[in-house]
């Protein structure tokens, strides 16, 4: 129904505007959040479309987008059918799931000292591994140094780091 001049917003806008606003959330960000547009957010909460030309259409949210807008911004069933939104309220119902029953509890062992006191065995009763043997051959970049007067046995040769 078109008309000259801007219709009420519905009673349901304070409400969403106030929770969005206690929700920290932009208008982009919750409309983006409901799967609604921001221009039709916009005119959800000022409850016209502007046509041009001065004249106004009334916009009023189906159940199932009011419903998703609810949940965006935190707005409960009971709230929606205090501002006369029953179908809406009915739809948010469906949508939102059922709290998951909270996982039980189990308390806490209290805290008790240990009877054998830990302390790492020494070293000389530590196993060796067998790939830890040292290096019995000299590294490739060793410099050798061979005494002057034993140059040519190979078994005499002194190997210096």
């Amino acid at each position: 129904m078109r008309r000259t001049t801007r219709p009420e917003p519905p009673r349901e806008a304070p409400l969403i505007d106030a929770a969005r606003r206690r929700a920290r959330i932009t208008v982009r960000e919750a409309a983006r959040q409901s799967r609604v547009s921001e221009a039709h957010w916009r005119q959800i909460i000022s409850g016209y479309e502007s046509l041009g030309g001065g004249e106004y259409r009334e916009v009023h949210a189906k159940p199932e987008t009011l419903a998703r807008i609810a949940q965006v911004v935190g707005i409960t069933p009971d709230q929606l059918i205090k501002v006369g939104r029953d179908d809406a309220a009915r739809a948010l119902e469906e949508i939102t799931p059922d709290p998951a029953p909270e996982p039980e509890r189990r308390t806490p062992r209290p805290w008790t000292p240990c009877t054998r006191s830990w302390r790492p065995s020494p070293r000389r009763h530590r196993r060796k591994s067998s790939h830890a043997s040292p290096r019995k051959t000299p590294r490739p970049y060793a410099r050798t140094r061979v005494s002057s007067d034993r140059q040519g046995d190979p078994c005499h040769s002194k190997v210096t780091d």
